[in-house]
């Protein structure tokens, strides 16, 4: 079992930098916000790591289309996360549930 925090804080560093130097819309970002959705996932941050996977998939689909690779590994998990997350906030009814997607 490794440091989580201390690979949140290098995460987190490392996004900041390709932020400044790439822009937010760059391939490589989404990769580093999908390594912190797995991160947090791993950390038991379920709501976190949806939000972290939702704008990878974001950029991915902007920049690489429906039928990249990248996009095929972030959506299932990007999709797992808001079921489970919408399962456990709103038990009742996730048909009432606003669509992450849709942001």
């Amino acid at each position: 079992m490794g440091n989580h925090q201390q690979a949140k804080e290098y995460y987190e560093r490392a996004l900041s930098i390709q932020l400044k130097k790439l822009g937010e819309e760059h391939t490589d970002v989404a990769s580093t916000l999908h390594n912190l959705g797995n991160l947090h996932s791993v950390m038991g941050n379920h709501q976190q790591a949806n939000e972290y996977y939702e704008r990878a998939l974001f950029i991915q689909l902007k920049k690489l289309g429906e039928e990249h690779t990248d996009v095929a590994s972030t959506l299932p998990t990007s999709v797992t996360y808001t079921v489970q997350w919408v399962t456990i906030s709103r038990p009742t009814s996730i048909t009432n549930a606003p669509c992450p997607f849709n942001r």
